[in-house]
């Protein structure tokens, strides 16, 4: 018979101080910036942006702005994981950190220059180049970090743990929904 998955709480009882409504918004906020990176790795650089551009919009008319400020937390942990490991004192390790830097400046320049929202275009363009690092399971674990440093506590190697499952979850739930998805036009429609 198979074990059950062992709770946050009972795989480290020092989690069980975080406050439940603080919790879900941190979800809240994860699962959303999860969705914006599972179009960044499913569909065009163009696409991803459109989608981010109305998430921006759409959390603004439903007064909700503080969940696109959340998300930036998250989105700046998935540009920092590309980069992971990456040694600025070694040649392939400055190679690597200036190539991604440099696609993801340029993808920014050029969608500010078309009049693009600049912090859709910030996002979209931090999620460029996180393919190799999500199927490395760097981006879940500095997500994770990045949702116990949001919620204030001391995490330890069984919350992370749990917590990059949760990310992963996310995601493949938003990437398998986006799988059935085909989009012919990203712009208003003519009548």
């Amino acid at each position: 018979m198979p074990s059950r998955p062992v709770a946050i709480g009972e795989a480290d009882p020092s989690f069980a101080v975080v406050d439940l409504a603080k919790l879900k918004e941190e979800l809240r906020a994860l699962r959303l910036e999860m969705i914006g990176t599972a179009w960044a790795h499913e569909s065009t650089p163009e696409i991803a942006l459109a989608i981010s551009e109305f998430t921006k919009g759409y959390l603004s008319g439903i007064g909700r702005s503080d969940l696109w400020e959340a998300m930036a937390d998250y989105n700046k942990a998935i540009a920092e994981s590309t980069t992971y490991g990456a040694d600025p004192k070694t040649g392939s390790g400055r190679a690597r950190i200036v190539m991604v830097n440099t696609a993801r400046a340029n993808l920014f320049d050029k969608w500010v220059g078309q009049g693009r929202n600049p912090e859709a275009a910030a996002r979209v363009a931090n999620r460029a180049d996180s393919e190799a690092s999500w199927k490395a399971g760097t981006t879940q674990a500095m997500l994770a970090v990045q949702v116990t440093r949001r919620l204030d506590i001391e995490g330890s190697n069984p919350i992370w743990e749990r917590l990059a499952a949760v990310a992963y979850g996310f995601y493949q739930g938003a990437k398998e929904t986006l799988e059935g998805v085909q989009l012919t036009s990203i712009g208003p429609q003519a009548t």
